[in-house]
């Protein structure tokens, strides 16, 4: 399935996003350090828009490589259902976690840059 899924985005435009954002879900890791290296082996699906903010959940905050290098993809380009603005990543994407912040009450928001 992943195989498939990441066959159909690899076929959708880069993403050009200085960040993206996303509301973490059931089965997302919820803990990390700083320097530790997220290797999801699933598609994260996030958003390109900044003020989408869901205090209730912790937070993934995603630098992208620049676009031809980046594994995002961006939806929203070809579809954007609801205003969501949909950039989801190929699921063999790598992140980099360079900061931890308080986000919203007991929660986390994640800093973390895309890596090669």
């Amino acid at each position: 399935m992943c195989q498939i899924l990441d066959n159909a985005l690899k076929k959708m435009p880069w993403c050009n996003c200085p960040e993206l954002y996303r509301a973490c879900v059931f089965g997302d890791r919820e803990n990390f350090e700083i320097g530790d290296v997220f290797e999801p082996m699933y598609t994260i699906t996030t958003s390109a828009d900044s003020s989408w903010q869901d205090k209730s959940v912790n937070r993934f905050v995603i630098k992208p490589l620049p676009q031809c290098q980046t594994k995002a993809r961006s939806i929203y380009i070809v579809h954007n259902k609801a205003n969501e603005f949909q950039v989801s990543f190929l699921s063999t994407a790598k992140f980099v976690i360079t900061s931890i912040d308080d986000w919203g009450e007991g929660n986390k928001a994640f800093h973390m840059d895309e890596i090669i």
